[in-house]
């Protein structure tokens, strides 16, 4: 099963810890971004990314991660 994952800033490292624990769970991952942490980088690049993957079907799942809850909406 393929699956995705997106965060910005404010939720980078639980993207990196997340994102570790499923690939030692042998699951394959696309991280669609952020790929460093950068204070202020905008949210709405990573989830335009990651939601049409999910809703065309190339993708099963995504894990959209935000800092406050309020980028993924």
């Amino acid at each position: 099963m393929l699956n995705e994952i997106s965060a910005d800033n404010g939720s980078f490292a639980m993207k990196e810890h997340m994102g570790h624990s499923l690939r030692v769970s042998l699951h394959e991952l696309v991280d669609f971004g952020a790929y460093q942490l950068t204070p202020g980088d905008d949210y709405p690049n990573f989830i335009s990314l990651l939601a049409p993957a999910v809703s065309t079907k190339k993708f099963e799942y995504g894990l959209a991660l935000c800092g406050t809850g309020v980028g993924v909406a």
